[in-house]
Formats: C-alpha cells, structure tokens, sequence
C-alpha cells in the first residue's frame, strides 16, 4: 500500500512467479564433435593451395593465445584465430616440405599456452578427437594426400627369353641373342606422359641394336612400373644401366637410379696354321720334317691358371696324335692374369700321316 502527500491511498498487487527467476548453472566442459575442411579432397603438394580444417565443438568456445593441431603429414598448424566466440574453429594447413600423408588427418590439439573456454569458462576438453579414420575424423570424410617427396626406383630387375624359353627367367649371367627384359619398380604413381628413359654403358657391343643403348621405357597399367626390352650383343662384361627422367603425379622428378647386369658370352678360337720346311713357309699338306705352328686367338680374355689345352688326334694309326698338353697364353691386356692368345709348335715325325683333328679346351 502507497500513500501520497494527499493521503491518496494506491494499492498494488505485485505477484512473483519463480519461472521467471530460475538459476542456469553451466558445469559441463565443450568437447570436440568433428573435424572437417571446406576444401576440395585431392592431392596437395608444396605450392598448392592451402587446407582450412575445422574443428568442431560441443557449444561456444571462445579462444586465447596460439592452439596448435597436429595432422598425420607430421604438421603442426596454428591457430589463426577464425571462429573463436562459435563452435567451429579454423586451422589453415599449408603444406610444406617434408610433410607427407597418404590420407591427412588430425591426431591431437593442444592449447600451447591458450586457452579453449565455454561461455561460462569452462575449459574444453581437446583429447581425445575422433579417431583417425573415423567419420567424425578429417580423413573419414575426406581424402587429402600429402606429397613433397622425390620418387625413386625400388629396385631394377633382369629376365631374359634364351633360345626356346619362352619364358622371362632371371640368370646370373646374360649371353648374345638373350631377349633381355629390364624392369624398374617405383616407389609411387608416376606421371605418364613423361616417361622414364633407360640408358646402358660399360661394355663395348652389349646390345643390338647399337641404337637400343638407350631409350624410353614402358609403364604398366598402374603406372608402378616401368620396363625395357633389348637384345643383348656379344660384347662381354657388366653393364651398367641407369634410369632417369621420370615423375610422379605432383610433378616432382624422380633421383636418378643405376644398377647392372653381366654380359659372359662363351669363350670362342680361331685357329691358324703355318709351317716351316727347310726354312721356307708351306702350306697344308704338311709333311715330315715340317714344323707347324698352331695359332690360337681367344675372342676375350681367358684364365692363364689353368691355361688351356690342346690336344691332337690321328684319324688312323698311322696319322699323328699328341696327348693333351697345356698351353701358355699371352698379351694379358687387363692386367688380371688374363689372356688373348696361345700358340703351339711340333715338328712332324717320320711315319705319320693321314688326317688329325685338334682341340683347344
């Protein structure tokens, strides 16, 4: 009841009504709900555009000082301070070098001296977030491939088709004719339109054409492999191969690879005769009294120990035969205890005539 200084007399009737009193207590911490991006999935490289990610929060959060969240690719970004009074906070990944993933994706957040708090300052809770893969995850909904590293070839391998195999098999040796089959395997996809080259050295005639000493090389359907096909020649030694050239889909070029293969064609002779009568020079048919000389030349270096044979063997009893002996060979032209050429020298004895064969083994 009011009175006024008329003794007016008011009276008010006042009603409360408790449900527009009520207390609303916030104790519950904000959580993390999603991580996502706004950007195109696809493969990033350095130079590329870069990646917004978003992590998303229970309720409104509101952000101090430089969170930092760490991605798969061994990245850690900081916080550039989008969406701090929302529930979506922005991280802008820009990839640099060394950083790789297969599929990106977000492993931990941390407050780096910040602060994540709710409305009624309650500090959010960062671990865990969802879990790598998953469909609350970065990479469950989207797919980034993270890719700043070279390509390189894992391995050069060597197979061959020999006479009536038709089938690649690998030797430890290769010889002239071998349609020789040689396969490089890479780390990842390469580009295809720039294809891999091949070149071959270190041995004089090692295949045949002389123009297949280099080349282009021939990918698979999957564009992991890569191979060349060559005859091999008759030169002899171990050939070094190098590929080059090739990238893989971000365009970066592929370490230059090397590795080597053995070329050991058959040791093969020629052999001449010439002879001495009265000391005047004669041709076959020889005669007694004759001294004939037998001329080797090896088509490559041949072991001095044990040095090579020669053995020669009458067709009939009366046509002449030595038993084998051991020859000594010359002109060591690798300094390797290795030879081209022998020569042996009798002196045809009374008695002996008819047709001999001779062996060089």
């Amino acid at each position: 009841t009011l009175i006024d200084e008329a003794e007016n007399i008011n009276v008010i009737d006042i009603s409360l009504q408790k449900s527009n009193n009520n207390v609303i207590v916030d104790t519950s911490a904000p959580t993390v709900t999603d991580v996502t991006s706004s950007s195109t999935a696809g493969s990033y490289k350095v130079g590329s555009s870069s990646i917004p990610i978003q992590v998303v929060f229970s309720e409104i959060v509101d952000v101090t000082g430089t969170p930092q969240l760490t991605l798969t690719s061994g990245a850690v970004v900081n916080y550039g301070g989008t969406g701090s009074g929302t529930t979506t906070l922005t991280f802008t990944y820009t990839v640099a070098a060394g950083e790789n993933a297969d599929k990106l994706d977000a492993t931990s957040l941390n407050l780096n001296g910040g602060a994540i708090n709710d409305m009624a300052g309650n500090a959010a809770t960062l671990t865990p977030l969802p879990s790598v893969g998953t469909t609350a995850s970065l990479g469950g909904k989207k797919t980034f491939k993270i890719d700043t590293t070279a390509p390189t070839v894992n391995s050069i391998a060597y197979a061959a088709k020999r006479g009536s195999n038709t089938a690649n098999t690998q030797y430890s040796y290769y010889i002239s004719d071998d349609k020789l089959t040689i396969t490089a395997t890479f780390s990842e996809q390469m580009d295809t339109t720039i294809k891999p080259r091949i070149s071959i050295s270190g041995v004089s005639n090692a295949v045949q054409p002389a123009s297949a000493l280099s080349g282009i090389m021939t990918f698979n359907s999957n564009a992991t492999v890569a191979t060349y096909e060559v005859t091999v020649g008759p030169g002899d030694g171990t050939c070094t191969v190098t590929i080059s050239n090739a990238r893989d889909m971000f365009g970066h070029v592929m370490t230059d690879k090397t590795g080597t293969f053995i070329i050991d064609n058959p040791v093969t002779a020629t052999i001449t005769y010439s002879a001495t009568r009265s000391g005047e020079v004669v041709k076959q048919p020889f005669q007694v009294d004759d001294k004939v000389t037998v001329a080797v030349a090896f088509n490559k270096p041949v072991k001095i120990n044990p040095a090579p044979t020669i053995e020669i063997v009458g067709q009939g009893t009366s046509a002449l035969s030595i038993a084998e002996k051991n020859l000594g060979v010359g002109e060591d032209t690798t300094g390797s205890g290795k030879g081209m050429y022998t020569s042996y020298s009798f002196i045809i004895p009374v008695g002996k005539a008819g047709i001999s064969t001779l062996t060089i083994a």
